[in-house]
């Protein structure tokens, strides 16, 4: 008899199963199908084009090249440089302005080295103090 049951409670086990499956792929999640002639909608923002002068600051690396040489003129030359990087405060000059060697052309602003003399002061009065211990 027990060989019976075990019978018995294999079949039902493997209907039972089966029903399960055929309910799930009948009554679970459709997969989705994507139809060649589907329109995806695109949220597009349209507006006027304005020519503008942008006045706050620019922030840029670049090269300054000299003017190349023209009928009746010769190639410009210039060498411009900065022995340290900061914030420009003042512009004396303007571009295809003639400039003498040695002239003033940009101010840097002298609150960053200000602050490093201050820095350096402190560095040596402590270091004097150290020594006289």
């Amino acid at each position: 008899m027990t060989k019976r049951r075990l019978v018995i409670g294999s079949i039902v086990l493997a209907a039972a199963a089966l029903a399960a499956i055929m309910l799930w792929k009948t009554l679970g999640p459709k997969p989705v199908e994507e139809s060649e002639g589907a329109a995806s909608e695109v949220a597009v923002q349209v507006g006027k084009i304005v020519r503008t002068t942008l006045c706050r600051y620019v922030s840029a690396y670049g090269t300054v090249e000299a003017e190349p040489a023209m009928a009746g003129k010769p190639a410009a030359g210039a060498f411009l440089s900065s022995p340290v990087g900061g914030i420009l405060t003042e512009v004396r000059c303007v571009e295809g302005q003639a400039v003498e060697r040695g002239s003033v052309l940009f101010r840097l602003d002298v609150r960053v080295a200000e602050v490093a003399v201050l820095k350096a002061k402190k560095q040596l009065e402590f270091a004097e103090q150290t020594f006289e211990r």
